[in-house]
């Protein structure tokens, strides 16, 4: 055993570890060989911290020909770990594992199928969210401003780990496969195919599945409503404002989707496609008649306020305005991307343009919820 009293290793003690440590590049290997082999007292985080210490006094030992790469190969018990199931996620039995969400979409998305998180990270501040987790007894964690605080997820003892793909879950990946089996979850993909990663991950894929069914088969009779009640083809215009900067929703991204998939059309400035990562369309004051409408679904609530929108000199003149069709709509909801947001997308289009229920606000969310989840059986 070779003896490391701390992550402050001398450079000699880095040296004999470099000799004898795993011929690999891979973290997990390192952090789990140190942890054989005398540096057992140091937490986890501290671990990787050493193994990335180790890896780059390492590659200045073979860069400067005091190492040869043939000579890593390892001591102790730990080499005959096979590198290419050290981290490999466990499966995931039909039993609910412990589940840490890193946000709040991958929180509704496990949520959805039954799961009940062991605790989620409130990385976007969405109220929605957060009254949704209170509602189920779900824990919340604030999250870190400075990226993913791998001590407080370490802290949850997880079994499993989901997030999206922004940028500080994936930067974090790799540190985060040490504490568990991570899924990231591809946010420009589909809400579909985010539900069945999901599923997969927390060992609902059958329950996935039937839920993707249920509300393919909702966006089908809402299509077929509208088309009965002649309301197929209308214009559908989606802006909002936030930071005082006004923007339109394009048809790339869910709630773009959605309407084009039940027949209902956007204005020309809308429909257009944007990139995945950034379904928005930056409003200038003197083309806002370019985003005008038969209806206008208007992003309100938390961070979403369209009082610029509505003191423009402009606001007035428009069709929608003019004939009482802006519908207030919450913007959390409408820009996310999970299965309860499409489902209070299809609920709120419905409310507006049949007369079938009421557009939900944002003191409908638990309401909402509820309503979601009984509905599924």
């Amino acid at each position: 055993m070779i003896a490391t009293t701390s992550i402050e290793t001398d450079i000699s003690t880095l040296d004999t570890l470099a000799h004898h440590a795993p011929n690999t590049t891979d973290l997990s290997e390192l952090a789990m060989w140190l942890q054989i082999n005398g540096a057992a007292h140091l937490s986890l985080i501290e671990r990787i911290e050493l193994a990335e210490r180790l890896m780059t006094r390492r590659r200045f030992l073979i860069g400067a020909g005091v190492l040869a790469l043939g000579a890593l190969t390892g001591c102790g018990s730990y080499g005959s770990v096979n590198p290419a199931t050290s981290i490999t996620p466990a499966a995931i039995s039909s039993t609910a594992p412990t589940v840490v969400a890193l946000d709040e979409f991958a929180g509704l998305s496990i949520l959805a199928l039954g799961v009940k998180p062991a605790s989620v990270f409130l990385t976007f501040g969405y109220a929605s969210a957060k009254a949704v987790f209170d509602s189920a007894g779900v824990h919340t964690v604030p999250a870190s401003r400075d990226g993913v605080n791998l001590e407080a997820v370490t802290a949850l003892e997880p079994e499993t780990i989901l997030g999206i793909s922004i940028p500080t879950t994936v930067t974090a990946r790799e540190k985060l496969e040490l504490i568990a089996p991570t899924t990231v979850i591809e946010y420009t993909a589909s809400w579909q195919d985010q539900l069945k990663v999901t599923g997969t991950a927390v060992g609902r894929a059958e329950t996935a599945t039937a839920l993707i069914n249920r509300i393919e088969r909702g966006l089908t009779t809402l299509k077929t409503d509208l088309s009965s009640a002649g309301k197929a083809g209308q214009t559908i215009s989606v802006i909002g404002t936030i930071a005082g900067n006004s923007f339109a929703l394009s048809r790339t991204g869910s709630a773009g989707s959605i309407l084009e998939q039940v027949g209902l059309q956007r204005p020309a400035a809308q429909n257009i496609a944007t990139e995945p990562t950034n379904p928005f369309i930056t409003i200038s004051v003197e083309r806002l008649n370019d985003h005008d409408a038969d209806v206008i679904f208007l992003l309100s609530g938390g961070a979403y306020n369209p009082d610029g929108l509505i003191a423009s000199t402009l606001w007035s003149t428009l069709g929608a305005v003019k004939a009482n069709r802006v519908v207030n709509v919450v913007a959390e909801l409408w820009l996310s991307s999970n299965a309860f947001s499409v489902d209070w997308i299809v609920q709120d289009v419905r409310a507006a343009l049949l007369g079938d229920g009421t557009v939900a606000t944002e003191a409908d969310v638990v309401n909402r919820w509820q309503t979601f989840v009984a509905s599924q059986g």
